[in-house]
């Protein structure tokens, strides 16, 4: 569980971890810019019925941002029991329920955003995410590689498969090639970021890109 929405919030070029914001319809992920809660289109309270699904879920993305985590898991359940076949309110459920602890009610969520729209990247990229930190690695890599081949430039899922096999399933060759993917899609010029990526350099033969080169086209 993060111990904080602040840390989970934070997007810097070494942390890659987005939040969902209103995908009520579309079918490609479209974060809020900078990871940053709207202040001029977020209700205090909700001004508007279930019908209008956009109101209420600005008005959850209003709860969550002052980490009112219990009453936004009341508004999403209500929520996603009413428009099941939105897939962003099952997301921001999913990370919810991450925030609140229950990792199990939070793969349910991810996964009910994928049942609606198999497509979105950030359903995978957050599934992924809750299985790296519970230990499943091998069903970590699985969810970002799933979430890859339908958005092959979705920056966090490349960064997330950087992390993955720098940290924890060790392949210089490919946290490389993900490093500078997610490099190439920011235009980050993070001193950390790139002080890792001469690392890994030093450890991949120059002479053999065949394995980067097939990676970085999934």
């Amino acid at each position: 569980m993060w111990p904080n929405f602040a840390e989970y919030m934070n997007k810097g070029p070494l942390l890659a971890l987005v939040l969902a914001a209103a995908l009520l319809s579309g079918c490609a992920s479209a974060p809020v810019d900078n990871n940053v809660m709207p202040t001029s289109d977020t209700p205090s309270k909700p001004a508007a019925p279930v019908k209008d699904a956009e109101g209420k879920h600005r008005y959850v993305l209003a709860l969550m941002a002052k980490e009112d985590w219990h009453k936004a898991a009341e508004e999403l359940e209500h929520l996603t029991a009413a428009r099941p076949k939105l897939p962003g309110p099952w997301v921001n459920l999913g990370i919810v329920r991450t925030m609140l602890g229950d990792s199990t009610a939070a793969e349910a969520a991810f996964k009910a955003a994928l049942d609606a729209d198999a497509g979105m990247a950030e359903a995978w990229n957050q599934l992924g995410m809750l299985y790296r930190r519970s230990g499943h690695l091998e069903k970590a890599r699985a969810a970002y590689n799933a979430g890859l081949e339908r958005s092959p430039d979705h920056a966090d899922l490349h960064w997330n498969l950087a992390l993955l096999h720098d940290r924890y399933l060790p392949d210089p060759v490919l946290a490389l090639t993900h490093y500078e993917r997610y490099q190439q899609l920011t235009k980050s010029d993070d001193a950390q970021l790139q002080q890792w990526i001469a690392k890994l350099r030093e450890q991949v033969p120059a002479t053999k890109p065949e394995k980067m080169t097939a990676e970085a086209g999934k």
